[in-house]
């Protein structure tokens, strides 16, 4: 459970940039995303800037975390609308985090890792078989 009293009174997810107001631990915020990693994250918007930096902000920079992971519940969930995030999740109201599942060219690229090191196994499997029968020649020359 979250340590700030986080509400959402509104949510606007119709359009591009999604925002939303609300309040945590009573303080009024304004709230709207911004593309990162090729999707919406949600940021504190202040003094006309999304996000405002740190040191302007009037909230914590865990407070500005909370914000955002809260939002983003409500994005999901919109009937967490003026719901306040500590009672909605020891309810069992609000979603868990959720993981997401590696995407197909992740899991390609983890099979030809594993290709490309059975290869380099095989090949210096080889190359130490190789130089142990030099060292034999050698051996049976003397």
């Amino acid at each position: 459970m979250s340590k700030y009293a986080i509400v959402c009174t509104s949510i606007n997810i119709e359009s591009f940039p999604f925002t939303g107001t609300g309040t945590v631990n009573g303080v009024e915020f304004e709230s709207a995303t911004i593309m990162y990693g090729g999707r919406p994250i949600w940021k504190v918007k202040e003094h006309g800037m999304l996000p405002a930096p740190t040191e302007m902000s009037q909230f914590t920079r865990g407070e500005r975390s909370a914000i955002a992971a809260w939002m983003k519940k409500v994005e999901q969930n919109p009937s967490l609308v003026d719901q306040n995030s500590q009672m909605a999740s020891a309810m069992g109201l609000a979603p868990k985090r959720t993981t997401t599942q590696p995407s197909p060219q992740v899991n390609q690229m983890k099979s030809e890792i594993e290709e490309l090191k059975a290869l380099v196994a095989a090949l210096l499997g080889n190359q130490v078989q190789s130089n142990e029968e030099e060292d034999s020649d050698e051996d049976s020359e003397e």
